[in-house]
């Protein structure tokens, strides 16, 4: 059982490195780039639903609509922007944005950032 218990712990330990390097670097994207809009917890800034007169609910990004998006449609959301989001294709590399993605579709990644 201990044996068991330390096998366990080590591949958790490993895995615990292997994801802060994506993720550290898409948390800081998250943080400059997009919580005045979603919010720490992602699912969007009620005075910014209101300043862009949106719906929250197309700030969320732990809705269910958008975790069921493509990544190909959430990265070109992120390249391209989409009606009042700006793009970031000036500012983040594609790789960067796909980091970005899959953070955002992360269960609770983004809202710890």
């Amino acid at each position: 059982m201990i044996k068991r218990t330390a096998a366990i712990s080590g591949i958790l330990l490993l895995c615990g490195q292997a994801m802060p390097s994506f993720a550290a670097e898409a948390s800081r994207n998250y943080k400059s780039l997009c919580v005045s809009c979603h919010g720490k917890d992602a699912k969007g800034v009620p005075a910014m639903t209101k300043v862009f007169k949106v719906a929250p609910s197309e700030m969320d990004l732990t809705s269910e609509e958008v975790q069921a998006k493509a990544d190909a449609d959430l990265a070109k959301a992120i390249h391209d922007g989409k009606g009042k989001m700006p793009a970031f294709k000036n500012k983040l590399s594609d790789k960067q944005i796909a980091e970005l993605v899959k953070f955002v579709k992360t269960p609770g990644a983004a809202q710890k950032p």
